[in-house]
């Protein structure tokens, strides 16, 4: 049996945004009349025929009034859309694509994959896995043990850390994940079924691990390709701190987003998943002290020559991890479903001094926009 054609055009996901607007007019977030609304509308509306004033209204309490604000449904219905080439998205989705793509020294190290139900190594040969041979590659390879701690995350079709789980090893030579699993082969396949990748466990720099030692506390850095001259420009750059006693670091987990400013230090303040502003984080004072990003610069560099490479997709979201060498690896691309929210609450408009060049490239092709189709089969 099949689901019925699931279309780009995302309303669950929309409605989800909307959804979120009335959450924070809850909460206490005026969405009263703005200064340049119909400023705004007049702007959006050559390539979206409603943009929604409640978007304009919602940023504008944060950043003031600017017409060059991206409402979330234009951006997630024609932007992203555009910009990303829709029928290339499941192969830049696939993490086990990743080291076959672009430089696999840019990621963790692959232990094993599993792609559609096959098994393979980390160099793409087919495995014949059983749990023998589960235990003898991985529960007790020497040179695995030796890591301490494995990652296990679904490769596909996974947002907001759903499914990532950190294995330790225990003294009682067992792998047990942060939520109590004990990993096994018959365990990986009741968890996942298929389609997932065990790799290392980088260590975090100790830069990072100052905000909270028990979270990967990773970097966002949002890169755009422009469609003027093919050069990647830095959109966004912010740190992710994950809540105590939490492994993941995104802000409905409970955690926390601290913005880092052009120079490669981070602002005096972070913002919470209900869109709050602190300046202690974890027990750390952001406004007694000046934290400088160490390698700031190739954090960047990284996110640009991956960003030139990767050439059907000109707008991503790297996340991003310094490791106890201060070297950064990246630990997932986003290329859809992006969100634009904590640049707009914190930075300024999501493309800023490139609204214009984006909106006129999406006019110029609003009906060249290819929706992706997917029947997947329920088993």
């Amino acid at each position: 049996m099949y689901t019925a054609i699931r279309f780009r055009w995302n309303i669950s996901y929309l409605l989800r945004h909307s959804s979120e607007l009335k959450q924070f007019r809850k909460a206490g977030f005026s969405f009263a009349k703005s200064e340049g609304e119909k400023d705004f509308v007049e702007k959006w509306k050559l390539i979206y025929f409603s943009p929604n004033v409640k978007y304009y209204r919602f940023y504008a309490s944060f950043i003031g009034n600017n017409v060059n604000i991206l409402p979330d449904d234009l951006f997630h219905m024609i932007i992203e859309p555009q910009l990303n080439n829709q029928n290339a998205l499941s192969l830049y989705s696939d993490k086990n694509l990743y080291d076959m793509l672009v430089d696999e020294k840019a990621f963790p190290k692959s232990l094993l994959r599993n792609i559609d139900g096959d098994f393979l190594d980390e160099n793409y040969h087919f495995v014949r896995m059983s749990n023998e041979k589960f235990r003898s590659s991985i529960l007790e390879n020497p040179d695995i043990i030796n890591m301490g701690h494995l990652i296990v995350k679904p490769s596909i079709d996974s947002c907001g850390g759903v499914g990532v789980r950190l294995f330790k090893r225990t003294d009682k030579k067992q792998w047990i994940s942060n939520d109590g699993i004990l990993l096994s082969y018959e365990t990986l396949l009741n968890l996942y079924s298929r389609n997932f990748i065990i790799q290392e466990c980088i260590e975090p720099s100790n830069f990072v691990r100052q905000f909270n030692p028990e979270s990967y506390n990773t970097f966002r850095v949002i890169t755009y390709r422009s469609v003027v001259d093919d050069k990647p420009k830095l959109l966004g750059f912010y740190l992710r701190i994950g809540a105590k006693g939490c492994f993941k670091d995104n802000v409905h987990s409970g955690g926390f987003v601290c913005p880092v400013t052009p120079k490669g230090i981070l602002s005096n303040y972070a913002m919470d998943g209900q869109r709050k502003f602190h300046t202690v984080v974890n027990g750390i004072n952001l406004k007694q002290d000046t934290f400088v990003i160490p390698n700031y610069q190739g954090i960047i560099n990284l996110a640009f020559e991956i960003a030139q490479k990767m050439a059907l997709q000109r707008l991503l979201s790297f996340d991003i991890i310094l490791n106890r060498e201060n070297v950064p690896r990246i630990i997932e691309i986003n290329i859809k479903n992006q969100t634009i929210t904590t640049i707009q609450t914190t930075i300024g408009p999501f493309f800023g001094e490139y609204t214009d060049e984006v909106i006129e490239y999406c006019r110029s092709n609003v009906n060249k926009i290819c929706y992706e189709s997917v029947f997947r089969k329920i088993y």
